[in-house]
């Protein structure tokens, strides 16, 4: 199974780590599984531009993991609709 995490853009990677992500992924009970993780915030990609689509229709996922609080929350909704 082909699982994408995202980390949204919105969260100052000086300071909030996408440590939750990073458990998720060690925690897998099927290490088989092929993980993206996609850290906006770090990368500074917008949930609609051409890159951050690229990424996630390169990879094709069948599952995606979105992290939301309530500062990135528009954030999510565009990662969403993407």
């Amino acid at each position: 199974m082909k699982i994408a995490l995202i980390w949204p853009h919105g969260f100052d990677p000086n300071y909030i780590l996408p440590l939750p992500i990073g458990y998720l992924i060690s925690n897998l009970k099927n290490k088989n599984d092929q993980v993206k993780v996609i850290d906006c915030a770090l990368d500074d990609l917008k949930g609609n531009s051409r890159e951050f689509k690229k990424r996630i229709f390169d990879f094709k996922p069948d599952v995606v993991g979105i992290s939301c609080w309530s500062i990135n929350y528009q954030e999510v909704c565009q990662i969403l609709k993407t």
